[in-house]
């Protein structure tokens, strides 16, 4: 197999991860280099300096870079980015990823806003790179299987479904702040709410067409000071007359069982996901209850990987990105007018 280098931009951002470890499963895949990006928020950093940087490269056998993105860019024996700086500088740095032709993994959500979301749609075409932004929840075994079910035909039409995105309360360390705010461009909502969006358009292959949204600050004063949601529930209407109910956030605690769910109403059944235990059940004309195994972050990779040897799409390209965007952002401005919002009109 032909080599294909990966060069890491950005590390220990809060709320970012990266995708190299799961890319460099393939047997194609080099880890080469890191370098951080100069414009970090210091608020997302939470304290790391150039050691801790460096001590990652060090960990993953690659090159340490320093700050010189432009040197990275530079290399020949790198063609793909994983991408890890935050989401309000995410369309900046497609351009110039872009611009020097290699190719991209970004995490969630895919930028801090839909204009910039466009920006990047607009930036992986014009340039003609593969482009990934990894909603992984697709590549989560039961998740995958719900979506092979209906789409198989056997359940009937899909008409109404609940995803749930609620893992328990803020990780170690996070304090609610402001540039968390500003760059994702919102609280919990804009942090996970791209996960059930993704899932509930993937799942309907429909246009949302309206979004009603409710969301507020229920359980951390930290929160409160920074003006972040922690809890949000939107209802999106497609244009297949496909009704979906989508809450994220982060309560005190998880939710028994699973923090990641979905159940779908269909005509000849019902589905219901759980994505952490994590089975799958059916009940219809039969009952079965089926366990798996992996997340299916190296399929997801690896999919990934094959799409830029071969030339072929993305798995989850920028387009899907900007559509769960649009979702998110929409029920933003609704909860701000009380009234629902057409999301593509954003």
């Amino acid at each position: 197999m032909t080599d294909l280098g990966v060069g890491i931009i950005g590390n220990g951002i809060r709320g970012r991860h990266g995708y190299e470890h799961y890319l460099a499963a393939h047997p194609a895949v080099r880890l080469r280099a890191l370098a951080q990006y100069p414009e970090a928020s210091p608020g997302l950093l939470e304290g790391q300096t150039e050691d801790n940087f460096r001590r990652v490269a060090e960990g993953l056998g690659a090159d340490y870079l320093g700050y010189d993105v432009d040197g990275l860019l530079a290399r020949d024996d790198i063609q793909i980015v994983s991408m890890m700086v935050e989401p309000g500088r995410a369309a900046e740095y497609v351009e110039r990823i872009a611009a020097a032709g290699k190719h991209i993994v970004s995490d969630k959500p895919m930028a801090g806003s839909v204009a910039q979301g466009r920006r990047i749609v607009e930036s992986v075409r014009r340039h003609g790179i593969t482009f990934m932004v990894a909603l992984n929840e697709r590549y989560s075994p039961p998740f995958r299987e719900a979506q092979q079910r209906l789409a198989s035909g056997n359940m009937g039409k899909l008409l109404a479904a609940t995803v749930t995105f609620c893992p328990g309360g803020p990780l170690a360390g996070f304090t609610g702040n402001t540039a968390y705010r500003e760059s994702f461009g919102g609280g919990e909502w804009a942090n996970f709410g791209c996960y059930c969006a993704d899932y509930m358009n993937w799942l309907t292959g429909s246009k949302p067409v309206s979004v009603y949204g409710h969301l507020g600050t229920f359980f951390y004063e930290d929160y409160v000071a920074a003006g972040m949601d922690d809890l949000a529930e939107c209802v999106v209407r497609y244009e297949d007359g496909v009704i979906g109910t989508l809450i994220a956030g982060r309560p005190r605690a998880t939710y028994a069982g699973s923090y990641i769910t979905a159940d779908l109403t269909c005509e000849r059944g019902s589905i219901r996901v759980n994505g952490n235990m994590p089975v799958l059940e059916i009940a219809a004309q039969q009952y079965s209850l089926r366990g798996y195994g992996s997340p299916g972050l190296n399929e997801l990779c690896g999919e990934f990987v094959e799409a830029v040897r071969h030339g072929a799409p993305s798995p989850i390209p920028a387009e899907d990105g900007l559509r769960a965007l649009q979702v998110v952002h929409a029920a933003y401005a609704s909860a701000r007018t009380g009234r629902a919002v057409d999301p593509l009109s954003l």
